[in-house]
C-alpha cells in the first residue's frame, strides 16, 4: 500500500467563517475522490479551521492507495485537479509525506 498524508494551513486567518466554508468544500471534494479514483482505497479528511495553540494545520488528509502508480494517477484525475485549484486559492502552507507501507513481521 502507498500512503499520502497532506496538511494545509489557510493563508488568511482573519475570516474564520470563510475558512470554515472553504474547509467544508475541500473536505467534500477530496472525499468524493474515493468513488472516482481507481486504486484509492481510503481517504480521510479532518478539518480544524478554528486552529488552537496546540495545532498548526487547518486541514489534514490521509489517503491510502493500492500502489504508487494509483497515487500518480490520482494526481492527474480531473476531479483532483479541480479540488487542488480550490485548495491552492485559499491555503498557503502545505506539508505532505508519501510512503510505502511496510509490513514487517518482526517488531523492533
Amino acid at each position: 500500500m502507498f500512503r499520502h498524508v497532506a496538511m494545509w494551513e489557510f493563508e488568511d486567518d482573519d475570516d474564520p467563517v470563510l475558512n470554515r466554508e472553504n474547509a467544508i468544500k475541500i473536505k467534500a471534494g477530496l472525499e468524493e475522490l474515493v468513488y472516482e479514483v481507481h486504486g484509492l482505497t481510503r481517504l480521510d479528511v479532518h478539518i480544524d479551521p478554528a486552529r488552537t495553540s496546540t495545532t498548526n494545520a487547518d486541514i489534514l488528509m490521509e489517503s491510502v492507495f493500492e500502489t504508487r502508480e494509483a497515487y500518480r494517477a490520482d494526481l492527474e484525475h480531473p476531479r483532483r485537479k479541480a479540488v487542488t485549484e480550490l485548495i491552492d486559492s485559499c491555503t498557503g502552507t502545505f506539508l505532505c509525506m508519501d510512503f510505502e507501507e511496510e509490513h514487517d513481521s518482526e517488531i523492533l
